[in-house]
């Protein structure tokens, strides 16, 4: 039976090879699948490279934001309550904001998603020790979960009383990340 089968495609391929015009028809049923592939494949890397330098901009527009508030504002005052706020009923992606102060004993979290956290002390504190005052973007941590990418990201800002404040964020993509492995399913 192989053999036999065997036979009837070296048979199929000598009247190919005789005929020019099914030779261009083989050729056109391997080439252009994969040539569709490698272009699919191009696009969607270029389309991830898109989406990460578009979030990236927006943590960077978060963190300018945070930062011309606490510039503007004391600390505490209800407009960087009320935006921070703002932040996590509207924000779907920001799991967590915490704006942190660097005193003798350690450092202070003054603002926070979960109020609970308001008034302790930071537990890792390495990424704060990383990052130099007077900062102007932020630095973001990639983490992956496995199934989706979390950001955090840290920034500090010298107000004009010389008091550094950290501003510390933290962003999920899980939602994006399921879309996107959707669309490149389908």
């Amino acid at each position: 039976m192989i053999s036999t089968l065997r036979k009837k495609i070296e048979r199929g391929f000598t009247v190919m090879r005789s005929n020019n015009r099914l030779l261009f028809v083989g050729v056109l049923v391997f080439l252009f699948p994969i040539l569709f592939v490698a272009v699919v494949q191009s696009f969607y890397a270029t389309s991830q490279a898109n989406i990460e330098t578009s979030e990236k901009r927006q943590v960077g527009i978060l963190h300018d934001a945070l930062a011309v508030l606490l510039m503007e504002y004391p600390l505490n005052s209800y407009q960087i309550q009320s935006f921070i706020e703002n932040q996590k009923t509207q924000s779907g992606g920001i799991t967590e904001i915490r704006i942190v102060e660097k005193n003798n004993t350690g450092f202070l979290i003054l603002e926070s998603f979960t109020p609970e956290k308001v008034g302790s002390y930071e537990q890792n504190v390495d990424a704060y020790r990383s990052i130099f005052p007077s900062n102007t973007s932020p630095f973001i941590f990639e983490l992956d979960n496995g199934s989706f990418r979390t950001w955090q990201a840290i920034r500090s800002v010298v107000t004009q009383n010389n008091t550094t404040y950290y501003i510390f964020t933290e962003h999920s993509f899980q939602k994006i990340d399921s879309v996107m492995a959707a669309r490149k399913q389908q």
